[in-house]
């Protein structure tokens, strides 16, 4: 699986995106055949040839999406931009997966409106590990949006819990509500509907959590518009 990655995302792009995948081919960690620069073409062919490592690929895109940029005016005006033209790359087949150290509120929208969404779910969600003594506590969503309705919390929870199970071989992950207290009675009425949403499913193992007991990996989601999974 190759991965695609967004050279001109970042605060020192291009030069530094390109010295990381540089140095993750140079390091052993993956082939030069399977990582995808997308970019600036006149900008990036001579890094990669300053660095050594001409043989990864460059997908040519002329525009950037600045960090200051409405995400939904620059997913619409800018389809030459390297978060369109990258995540179009995977959606044709071109990769596995895409990342990029740009514009996060661009990678969501571009991210939704071309790769779609899985069946039964409303709003994408950033899911980012958190490493624990345990092993890695999944929080979710980290950022992908402001106001959340339960049922997209439950969603969150479900995908966190099979993100939990398929990648990191948990059998039955638990799943947490970050909450005010871990006693059922607790929370504002969103955090109340959700919990009772999350003891509904025959297969919950869901609980309220405080912020400072979530990082344990005794669960695997995490949200008050975040949710945990262990």
């Amino acid at each position: 699986m190759s991965i695609t990655v967004d050279a001109m995302g970042g605060d020192h792009a291009p030069r530094a995106v390109v010295a990381g995948a540089a140095m993750a081919v140079q390091q052993g960690g993956i082939a030069a055949t399977e990582l995808v620069l997308v970019g600036a073409e006149p900008a990036l062919t001579p890094l990669l040839k300053e660095m050594g490592v001409e043989d990864i690929q460059i997908v040519h895109a002329p525009d950037v999406v600045g960090m200051d940029e409405s995400p939904a005016a620059a997913v619409r005006g800018k389809p030459g931009s390297s978060i369109s033209v990258g995540i179009r790359h995977v959606a044709e087949g071109g990769g596995g997966a895409f990342v990029s150290a740009g514009n996060t509120g661009a990678v969501v929208a571009a991210a939704s409106l071309v790769l779609g969404r899985l069946a039964g779910i409303a709003r994408p969600g950033i899911a980012v590990p958190i490493p624990t003594r345990e092993g890695p506590c999944i929080v979710i969503d980290a950022g992908a949006n402001i106001y959340c309705k339960p049922k997209h919390l439950l969603q969150y929870a479900i995908m966190a819990g099979e993100y939990a199970t398929s990648v990191l071989g948990k059998d039955q992950p638990r799943i947490g509500l970050l909450n005010i207290g871990e006693e059922d009675g607790k929370g504002n009425p969103l955090i109340k509907e959700v919990h009772g949403l999350l003891q509904a499913r025959p297969s919950s193992t869901a609980a309220s959590s405080k912020g400072r007991t979530s990082p344990t990996a005794r669960s695997t989601w995490w949200s008050a518009r975040v949710s945990w999974a262990t």
